[in-house]
């Protein structure tokens, strides 16, 4: 290609055409608790929702949208939202009327046109303008992207996009986090462009309630619980986070609200929300660090297909991660948790039947440090666990299960305190071999 020989290009790539891939899973996240509690509003920070554009004149919005732009070049302004997806993006990320950051400043970047589409020269436009104005406005510190190309990338992509790399690459090393969703395809062993991107932190889908059956274009899902992937959500080594996404309440263009908006395009923002609210108490948190910590605390999920283990974000244990201080003692019990050891250990299982069926394990407290669980019905006992305090034995708890089942079964036990976590599974076909991990935690009161 001669104009790749240019000694001005360093590189030349195919343009790419984007689809664009709430409020609800703010409970599941702890994001309702990071606000009401500890005042996690995202005041003062910068929100830049590349997309169809923004609604500006939507109530939930008030005069929060301070910047706009229109890389389409359909309308010249990026507060017309003629597709909606943008604006229901918008409304989970910092709408008022229930968005994770409800007083974060919105950027309108428009690089999708009516239809929902853009190609990579406008969402690349887009990007290099946040740069450029990064100080402006109050200052940038949160980019979301609800859009892929539908490509399969099972691998991080950077050398097949060094256009995006090096726009994304340049925000994270300005101190902006970019949050990406990770595509609607049900790939099981890839993400999509642009969530591929080392830089970029993914983001894949789940439920935040048993919602019955759900079917989809690309699949279906028989059953559903709290904390199941959803089955079109892409996954595979380069994601990186999940989010609650299904069916949620959100601002809609034109006015009012949308009342099952979803797709990875929602579970993106929740997280770029929740973001915007920790950065609102700890500006100086830079986007390695944020990453970290969304990553490394949350509940555990695993994939049932690949046994890769996500974590769904928990906004409470990401902040307290970030301060250095210990995860306050955040264990409810509920049909689908205990709290053992007087509330300290919460422990929480899965499991997937060779039929296919699966979801959330039922369990059943027994004492205080025990609790059984069981699967399909109340009568099929599948399992036993129990926590026990053993700090005088040697300073540490100690974790014991017991299986009479041949299912596939994730067992997590979460020290609240700490944020750490251990995971215990059982393989499909194989008897539940005993679990005695006498050195599961060591940090004693």
């Amino acid at each position: 290609m001669a104009l790749a020989s240019l000694p001005e290009v360093q590189a030349v790539e195919e343009v790419r055409v984007f689809q664009g891939d709430r409020i609800e899973g703010g409970a599941l996240i702890k994001a309702t608790q990071l606000r009401n509690e500890l005042g996690g509003t995202g005041r003062g920070v910068g929100v830049a929702v590349i997309d169809s554009g923004i609604y500006a004149s939507h109530p939930d919005f008030g005069s929060r949208v301070v910047a706009h732009l229109d890389a389409t070049r359909t309308t010249g302004d990026g507060r017309i939202d003629q597709a909606g997806h943008g604006t229901a993006v918008a409304g989970i990320a910092a709408g008022a009327g229930g968005g994770m950051a409800p007083e974060a400043n919105l950027w309108a970047m428009k690089a999708l046109n009516s239809a929902g589409q853009g190609t990579s020269d406008w969402i690349l436009t887009a990007l290099n303008a946040v740069y450029a104005a990064r100080d402006d406005h109050g200052g940038i510190r949160v980019v979301n992207m609800s859009l892929s190309d539908a490509t399969l990338n099972a691998t991080d992509c950077d050398v097949l996009s060094p256009a995006f790399s090096q726009a994304i690459d340049r925000l994270t090393a300005a101190g902006i986090a970019v949050f990406t969703s990770s595509g609607n395809s049900g790939y099981a062993t890839g993400i999509s462009h642009p969530a591929c991107l080392s830089n970029a932190i993914s983001v894949g889908a789940l439920y935040d309630a048993d919602s019955g059956p759900a079917l989809f274009s690309v699949c279906r899902d028989a059953s559903t619980a709290a904390d199941q992937i959803i089955c079109y959500s892409n996954s595979g080594p380069p994601l990186d986070l999940l989010a609650p996404s299904h069916c949620a309440r959100t601002t809609k263009a034109g006015g009012g609200y949308l009342n099952c908006f979803g797709g990875t395009s929602a579970s993106s923002p929740y997280v770029a929300g929740v973001a915007a609210q920790i950065l609102s108490l700890r500006p100086d948190t830079t986007p390695a660090a944020l990453r970290e910590a969304l990553m490394s605390t949350g509940r555990p999920v695993g994939e049932p297909w690949t046994g890769l283990v996500r974590h769904r974000i928990d906004a409470v244990a990401a902040y307290h991660r970030l301060t250095g201080g210990a995860t306050p003692d955040l264990c409810v019990p509920s049909a689908t948790t205990l709290c053992l050891a007087g509330g300290r250990f919460k422990v929480e299982a899965a499991y997937e039947a060779a039929s296919g069926a699966a979801g959330q394990a039922h369990l059943v407290q027994l004492t205080d440090d025990s609790g059984y669980l069981w699967f399909f019905n109340s009568k099929n006992v599948e399992a036993v666990v129990k926590v026990l305090d053993a700090c005088s034995l040697g300073g540490k708890y100690w974790v014991f299960a017991g299986g009479l089942t041949d299912v596939r079964t994730t067992l997590n036990v979460t020290d609240t305190r700490t944020g750490t976590v251990k995971t215990y599974t059982n393989p499909q076909g194989a008897a539940f071999l005993p679990i005695q991990d006498t050195a599961a935690f060591a940090t004693c009161p």
